[in-house]
């Protein structure tokens, strides 16, 4: 995936080279099920940009039949995105407007960024070097709508040149021709009324004319030319406001099949429905007569126009999580317009377990993905299998898969020997909200918070011994906000959010509390490795704690300079999570756990999930995406010792490097080897080498010559043996 890097971002990498000074480190793999929920669109030559809160998406439609994702800016969350020119425009966090250079699509370069107070406008629109950006404000307690007029005539010094307050709210716009049209409405939608604005200097609007329609709420508010159509339920109104001062209703269109218009080119008018786009004759203003419709599947959220292509950004519903896609549209043949491209944004990426070379991931409204990860720099997608609400958590165990999806069905599945599922048997409780649930052998253990009676939660137990009927046969009472829940050798392990409790779970009919672990911080993911229970906890501190005796557990070690959410251990390392930020602690020493790495990732938003490890692979997902790391030996010297039947591969020097970098590697033997360097989307940037080498140690260099910065891998390879290594280029 290549994302271009700030300077910022190059030293948050240089940190974690710093800190990793003993045995483990992490290093960048590959990545897949790149999701994001597309909030405006652009295009500038054969690419297309799509901003979303999971920052760039850059897709290459040089083969517009087959768009691909080309690259990834990740930095900041885009909530408007517009392209103009070499220049793009992203509202969003950090707080403000940001402007890019694109003349390099696929380097885009932050030319500045604004702290305007636009980080989430309700709505955007562009005229002329100039924005448009609504927001919602506070007067009072009341809710009240601000215009922001931002002069961009200079994209390296853009200003807030105006702005118009009122005392309702904006719900859409419309800037064209000369005109800016605004639509408000009361909080609660009591009173809505149109209002148009002169732009013969956009920089500062002025007001012309405008009029109120009481309760008559407006669903959209398009213009063109000197005509602007006013959506009200399955009515149009089109006026006529040539005589700016004078508006006059020329048209009332009462068969609910005029909906708004994205945009008029050359007096065709292109406008959406919920699934698809029609193109109108706008001949004549007063009377648009459709022509064309392309159907699409999905929810149209956001639309652009080029030539005779039209681009949309399409999701399933409003959910945060939900798939989305990315169309092309072809409409040579205004009559018979057709997508002829398309792009899957897969929904939220939740959990991950293994089974063999197969990853099973829960991802969300997408239900859960299958991937073939038997070639880790390349996941490939094996299968997607449908469920009927969101995916979130789940366990595999043989050939038994269990999903816990939508926090209220619990389902059990049959993984057939290629790796595909069928459903056997569900339970669902809607009265309640299940957090975690864990399996041990014929029993099923749901943390339930109780929707009804909030002082009643308590953790369910399923008898799963016939998968095809689950049934609720017992319940541990009387805790608070139970959270996560282990099994382990007759007792059950429960984080609340108050203390840990350690219950006898070895005879379901008499299930006893055995003792409370009061904690300092919120106790959150916990793995047990007797005689030891990890500890994940929330606001600052990592705890283990001693269960040899579960009537009186006790702490050994803590580490209180850091927060985590998820834990799992790998030989004597414990790996935490914590949104974007993966720790390493050495744990050999239980009484003092040392933190020896730190690695980070690009931004992630309410990041709670997972972390699976199985040998030298991390397997994260991590909502945005569903990333693979290695761990990885530190240290020029313990790296030369890694060594497959002779061969090594150190770390490149120096690193991160600009001009130019050595890499070093040895042979046991002749062998006729490739040495390329790869891009982070896996794609080849260059081959250094190609032929029959002796044996014994060589190096190599590399000068990048004009390629951007950012992150690389170089791979030495043969057929029998091959090893690749990250490496950070810095300009």
């Amino acid at each position: 995936m290549v994302r271009a890097k700030l300077i910022i971002g190059a030293v948050l990498i240089l940190l974690c080279l710093a800190l990793s000074t003993s045995a483990q480190d992490i290093e960048f793999v590959s990545s897949t099920l790149h999701h994001n929920l597309y909030r405006g669109i652009g295009r500038i030559g054969d690419f297309v940009y799509c901003g979303g809160p999971y920052g760039i998406h850059i897709f290459d439609i040089g083969d517009p039949s087959n768009p691909f994702l080309a690259g990834i800016y990740d930095s900041i969350y885009v909530s408007r995105f517009f392209i103009e020119g070499n220049f793009a425009y992203a509202f969003g966090s950090p707080p403000g407007l940001w402007i890019f250079d694109v003349s390099d699509p696929l380097d885009p370069q932050v030319i500045s960024s604004s702290s305007f107070p636009l980080e989430y406008p309700g709505q955007v629109a562009y005229y002329n070097n100039t924005f448009y950006s609504a927001i919602e404000s506070d007067s009072l307690g009341f809710p009240i709508g601000i215009i922001y007029v931002v002069d961009v005539s200079d994209p390296y010094s853009p200003v807030v040149s105006d702005s118009m307050r009122y005392s309702y709210l904006v719900g859409s716009m419309w800037a064209a021709d000369g005109y800016l049209q605004v639509h408000l409405y009361e909080y609660g939608f009591w009173d809505n009324s149109w209002a148009v604005y002169s732009l013969s200097d956009p920089a500062h609007p002025y007001y012309l004319t405008g009029m109120g329609f009481g309760l008559s709420f407006i669903f959209g508010l398009t213009a063109c030319d000197h005509y602007a159509y006013l959506c009200f339920d399955q009515v149009v109104n089109i006026y006529d406001f040539s005589t700016p001062y004078d508006p006059t209703l020329v048209r009332i269109d009462s068969t609910g099949s005029f909906p708004n218009l994205v945009m008029t080119v050359d007096s065709i008018g292109y406008a959406w429905t919920n699934y698809g786009i029609r193109t109108y004759d706008m001949s004549n203003p007063v009377f648009p007569v459709q022509m064309g419709y392309a159907y699409i599947s999905d929810n149209v959220c956001f639309f652009a126009y080029h030539g005779d292509t039209c681009f949309t950004t399409t999701i399933n519903s409003v959910l945060d999580d939900d798939e989305a896609k990315f169309n092309i549209i072809d409409f040579t043949d205004l009559y018979n317009p057709s997508v002829i491209g398309e792009y899957w944004s897969p929904g939220t990426s939740y959990d991950v377990q293994l089974r063999g070379n197969y990853a099973f991931i829960a991802n969300g409204t997408n239900g859960i993905v299958i991937l073939d990860i038997s070639i880790p720099e390349q996941p490939m997608i094996w299968d997607i299998f449908e469920v009927p609400v969101v995916a979130l958590d789940l366990y595999i165990d043989g050939n038994r898969l269990y999903l816990l999806s939508n926090r209220s069905r619990f389902s059990i599945y049959e993984i057939s020997e290629d790796n595909h599922l069928f459903l056997l048997g569900y339970i669902n409780n809607y009265s309640a909200v299940t957090r975690n649930f864990y399996v041990d052998g014929d029993y099923a253990y749901l943390t339930e918070d109780e929707r009804i009676n909030p002082g009643g939660d308590f953790v369910g137990v399923l008898d799963i011994s016939d998968p095809t009927n689950p049934i609720v046969v017992d319940t541990i009472g009387n805790v608070v906000n139970p959270n996560y829940i282990v099994v382990d050798n007759g007792y059950a392990y429960l984080t609340t959010s108050n203390d840990l409790r350690i219950y006898n779970v070895s005879n379901l009919d008499s299930i006893s509390l055995v003792s409370i672990y009061p904690y300092q911080n919120y106790g959150s993911q916990i793995v047990i490795e007797y005689p030891y229970l990890y500890m994940a906890c929330a606001n600052t501190a990592f705890e283990i704690i001693n269960i040899s005796d579960p009537a009186n557990p006790f702490c050994v070690g803590t580490y209180d300079s850091l927060s985590s959410s998820n834990i799992t251990l790998y030989e004597n390392y414990a790996i935490l999570k914590y949104g974007s930020r993966l720790y390493i602690m050495d744990i050999s020493d239980p009484e003092n756990p040392e933190l020896i790495s730190l690695y980070i990732m690009p931004p992630v938003w309410y990041s709670t999930e997972e972390v699976y490890v199985r040998g030298q692979y991390i397997y994260v997902p991590a909502y945005s995406r569903f990333e693979i790391l290695r761990l990885t030996p530190t240290g020029i010297e313990e790296v030369s010792s890694l060594n497959l039947g002779g061969f090594s591969l150190p770390q490149n020097y120096p690193n991160p490097f600009n001009a130019s970098t050595t890499i070093s590697y040895s042979l046991p033997e002749p062998a006729d080897i490739r040495i390329e360097i790869f891009d982070i989307l896996g794609r080849k940037v260059e081959t250094l080498f190609s032929g029959l080498q002796e044996a014994g140690e060589h190096t190599v260099s590399w000068r990048p010559g004009d390629i951007s910065s950012g992150i690389y891998y170089y791979r030495i390879g043969s057929e029998d043996f091959g090893q690749s290594r990250s490496c950070l280029l810095i300009k």
